[in-house]
C-alpha cells in the first residue's frame, strides 16, 4: 500500500522532476558535443575556434622549449627552420583571448631538459587577428635574443634546402621587438 505522501499532485511533480533528470543526463552524457553547442547558443558565444595547425621555425644555434597558451606545449630542435616540422591541428585558440597569442619560450643545450612551467626565460602576447579561415596555419619564428614573430598564412614557407629565409618579408608579422 502507498503512502498518503506519494498520492495525487506530488506524485506528478517527482515522476516529472525524475523524466528532466533522466533527459539532462543522457544529454550530457550521451551527446557532449551538442550538448556544448547548444549551452554555448544559450550563453551567446560563437562556435569554439578550429584547431590551426603550427609551422614553427627556431633561427638560433640552440634548441627552443616553448608554450603556446593554451596548451601547445613543444620543443624545436637547433636552426630547425625548414618549415618541414609540422605541428598538425596542433593550437586551439582561447576564445577569451580574442587574437592575442599568449608564447613563453627558453633557450636550452637539449631536447631533454626540464620541463617546469614557471622556468621560461622569456615571454610575449601578440596581438595576430583571427585566423583568415579553416585554412590558415600558424607560422610561429623564435630568433635570439628573446624575439619572437607569428602570423597566420594559408601557404606556409618551405625550404627545399637549408632553412627558410629568417627575414620578415610580407604583410601580418606580428612581433614582440622592433
Amino acid at each position: 500500500m502507498q503512502s498518503g505522501f506519494l498520492r495525487g499532485p506530488l506524485r506528478r511533480v517527482l515522476r516529472g522532476a525524475l523524466i528532466i533528470a533522466a533527459l539532462t543526463t543522457a544529454m550530457l552524457f550521451g551527446f557532449p558535443d551538442q550538448t556544448r553547442h547548444f549551452l554555448q547558443m544559450l550563453s551567446g558565444q560563437a562556435e569554439a575556434p578550429d584547431p590551426v595547425t603550427v609551422y614553427p621555425y627556431n633561427f638560433t644555434p640552440q634548441g627552443i622549449d616553448y608554450l603556446v597558451s593554451p596548451g601547445l606545449i613543444g620543443y624545436l630542435p637547433p636552426g630547425a627552420a625548414t618549415g618541414k616540422l609540422v605541428l598538425e591541428q596542433a593550437y586551439v585558440p582561447a576564445l577569451a583571448n580574442k587574437g592575442r597569442i599568449p608564447i613563453r619560450w627558453r633557450y636550452v643545450a637539449q631536447a631533454n631538459a626540464p620541463r617546469d612551467g614557471s622556468t621560461y626565460t622569456y615571454g610575449a602576447t601578440l596581438e595576430l587577428p583571427p585566423a583568415p579561415s579553416k585554412a590558415a596555419v600558424l607560422t610561429l619564428r623564435f630568433y635570439p635574443d628573446g624575439k619572437v614573430a607569428a602570423r597566420y598564412t594559408t601557404h606556409p614557407e618551405i625550404a627545399a634546402q637549408g632553412n627558410v629565409d629568417p627575414a620578415l618579408a610580407g604583410p601580418d608579422w606580428k612581433t614582440n621587438k622592433p
